[in-house]
């Protein structure tokens, strides 16, 4: 894991219980960790009660955040990156706790 990625994962998950809007950071995990069992945008934001628009926007929030691409997107193409895969293991912790 890179540093910077792992010290933004860590700094997430240890501050949002103190960070304004903490409930916000713990739905991004959770949709990322669905996103990534369905493999599917629509799919995720039908799950999560969300639109199709959404998902994708909380999606590039989390990859502007982390400074990381996490996803590799395409047409009839989805796959983990080397960041996606370990920021999925954080969010499947966290997530766990």
């Amino acid at each position: 894991m890179s540093a910077s990625l792992s010290q933004a994962v860590n700094y997430t998950i240890s501050n949002a219980n103190i960070m304004k809007g903490s409930r916000l950071y713990i739905d991004l995990f959770k949709i990322f960790q669905d996103l990534v069992a369905t493999k599917s945008f629509s799919r995720a934001a039908k799950i999560n009660f969300i639109t199709q628009s959404a998902v994708s926007q909380q999606i590039a929030f989390l990859e502007d955040y982390l400074g990381k691409q996490l996803i590799i997107r395409g047409k009839n193409k989805f796959a983990l990156t080397h960041e996606g895969e370990i920021f999925l293991r954080g969010c499947k912790e966290m997530l766990h706790i």
